[in-house]
């Protein structure tokens, strides 16, 4: 497993992989790595030759300071998990490397409409950061998949816009949510949970099956569905951010012409901010 920290470096890498006709997946992630990315990443070494995992934690997506603080670091600890899951290279640069100039100056990428709705509401220019750290990526390792997980939706159909309006000649795979065997989707996030907190969050994804069902049942109207469930919720403590159905081919409100749909969900739990969402076929 080779460690690179030098664009230009990966640069050459990567010229000299192309030249030998092996082709290239790309899990983005920022680090902190867990059973999630490595399910994605045993999907990357099944469809390509040469796996590459980077690892940046990107300023540009993060609302304020102190969360970026507070994400976990865990790089030694990342770094032993990717060398027994046999991945070929870690990109791993410093923030200097990709971000040339202040985040307030750099250049941006941006898919506008998508990355303003449902979590983009209320968390301005989010998408936008990952959406131009993630095109950066693409210019830099030029992979031939990159592969993303179905836990953060709505990213992963930003980034399979960006790859589609700016003719990048890269194939997105989705690869389904990780689940504690209680059901709570794994995240980078869970680290910070007590177990008071762990045991509560076990409600997120209780909640959202409730939901498929009753709306599977069709006995309700969905508006009503989602106000049974969102009291169910802050009965229990938690604080709603975001709860929304939306068609799952566009991501706009759901509609009596919606046949592939899917629920959101964002709750707050002591400051830890927790998402996840169900698919619904009607």
């Amino acid at each position: 497993m080779k460690i690179i920290k030098e664009i230009e470096k990966i640069k050459k890498i990567i010229k000299k992989i192309k030249m030998e006709n092996k082709s290239i997946s790309l899990v983005a992630t920022m680090g902190n790595i867990h059973k999630g990315h490595l399910s994605i990443i045993k999907k990357a070494k099944e469809i390509t030759n040469v796996t590459i995992v980077s690892i940046f934690i990107n300023p540009m997506q993060f609302n304020n300071e102190k969360d970026i603080k507070n994400y976990p670091r865990t790089i030694e600890q990342d770094f032993n998990l990717l060398k027994k899951n046999n991945v070929d290279i870690i990109f791993y640069p410093k923030e200097k490397q990709i971000l040339k100039k202040t985040k307030s100056l750099h250049t941006f990428v941006e898919v506008p409409y998508l990355s303003n709705i449902l979590e983009g509401k209320k968390r301005k220019k989010h998408f936008r950061g990952v959406t131009t750290i993630i095109a950066k990526l693409f210019n830099i390792i030029q992979p031939n998949i990159a592969l993303f997980g179905e836990k953060d939706y709505q990213q992963l159909f930003i980034i399979k816009n960006l790859v589609n309006d700016m003719n990048y000649d890269i194939k997105i795979i989705s690869v389904p949510t990780i689940r504690h065997k209680n059901g709570l989707a794994i995240s980078s996030r869970n680290i910070h949970l007590t177990k008071k907190q762990f045991m509560l969050a076990l409600n997120i994804y209780k909640n959202l099956k409730y939901i498929k069902k009753e709306i599977k049942k069709r006995q309700k109207n969905i508006k009503e569905i989602l106000l049974i469930s969102r009291k169910k919720l802050t009965n229990k403590g938690f604080v709603i951010d975001l709860l929304k159905v939306s068609d799952r081919t566009s991501l706009a409100p759901f509609s009596k012409n919606s046949k592939k749909i899917i629920v959101f969900l964002s709750v707050i739990i002591k400051n830890i901010r927790l998402i996840d969402n169900i698919k619904v076929n009607l």
